[in-house]
């Protein structure tokens, strides 16, 4: 009996992510976390390098009032946290 030739398929292609919030959220920039963004996190985490909350290293940094409730990038609103204390403040809404 003939042996029937392998069927090539094609390489499959993964599926593009989406990120979980509203499709047309917009870029990191135009929401506000553009260099000058970076460069002020750099200067709180300097100053601060320990939570604000708990006193572990800090690795992030908050806006007290965000940025869409129209709170401003100054270094009164910013504060620094660990991850886990940054976690627990956003998934609250805050």
């Amino acid at each position: 009996m003939a042996k029937l030739p392998r069927q090539h398929k094609p390489p499959r292609v993964p599926a593009r992510k989406q990120h979980r919030g509203a499709p047309q959220r917009p870029s990191a920039h135009r929401r506000g976390y553009g260099r000058r963004w970076w460069r002020l996190r750099a200067v709180v985490l300097a100053q601060r390098p320990f939570c604000e909350l708990c006193g572990a290293p800090a690795k992030d940094v908050h806006h007290r009032v965000p940025l869409r409730e129209g709170g401003e990038n100054t270094l009164e609103n910013l504060q620094a946290l660990c991850h886990s204390c940054h976690s627990r403040i956003t998934a609250r809404g805050g």
